[in-house]
């Protein structure tokens, strides 16, 4: 599979080897990890803000296709957002956390 997501969320091309019986696996592309960290849960994620000022945070998953599934949108500073991914199929997920000036964190996750 190849991915290339051309909404500026990603500038390169990747070949991803997807494996049925492969443990769950998180890669972190970008992150500052004094920003935001993330946790996989069983079905979801949970991601936690420690931001400077209040603003607005963009929270897009994709699947492996490059189609946002779920897309959020909060008003944060220091808070934690769950992303609820139970009625989502196994498989690999990209989620890119955003504001209006940069990229916060970029990962790829399989469920």
């Amino acid at each position: 599979v190849k991915l290339k997501v051309n909404s500026g969320a990603c500038t390169e091309i990747k070949n991803i080897v997807v494996r049925p019986n492969d443990a769950p696996v998180v890669n972190v592309q970008k992150a500052d990890n004094n920003l935001v960290k993330m946790n996989q849960l069983n079905d979801g994620l949970q991601l936690q803000f420690n931001l400077e000022l209040d603003q607005m945070i963009n929270i897009d998953l994709m699947n492996a296709a490059g189609q946002i599934l779920i897309k959020e949108n909060v008003s944060t500073k220091n808070s934690t957002q769950t992303i609820d991914m139970k009625d989502l199929a196994k498989g690999i997920y990209f989620v890119r956390v955003y504001n209006q000036k940069e990229d916060l964190l970029a990962a790829k996750i399989a469920k």
